[in-house]
């Protein structure tokens, strides 16, 4: 087992314990010695999809999900994240560069 994945692992006992900070402090030492790593991007992309820091999460989400586009878990989180009100300036979002409308009339 990679010193890597071990932290990986101790981020996660931490975090079900609820110790997220901690874990959120690992997961970030990971990012900064493999800037694409899956587990880490996803991770910490949950931790703030649950603080409610709906932007950051879909940071981390969106990069995971180019890493390994076929974890149905990411996509569900990303899908929270962008229904978030504090993302919909306008009340407008944009996914992967599609707007959508505010009301289903302005596309009938």
């Amino acid at each position: 087992m990679s010193f890597i994945h071990q932290q990986l692992v101790a981020g996660l006992q931490l975090q079900h314990h609820g110790r997220n900070q901690e874990a959120k402090t690992i997961y970030e030492w990971v990012l900064s010695v493999d800037p694409n790593n899956f587990d880490a991007l996803q991770l910490l992309g949950s931790l703030a999809l649950r603080d409610g820091e709906a932007q950051q999460a879909v940071s981390f989400l969106e990069r995971a999900l180019k890493m390994n586009p076929r974890f149905p878990d990411v996509h569900y989180n990303l899908g929270q994240a962008l229904s978030n009100p504090s993302l919909c300036a306008s009340r407008r979002t944009t996914i992967s560069g599609l707007v959508l409308p505010d009301r289903i009339e302005d596309i009938l």
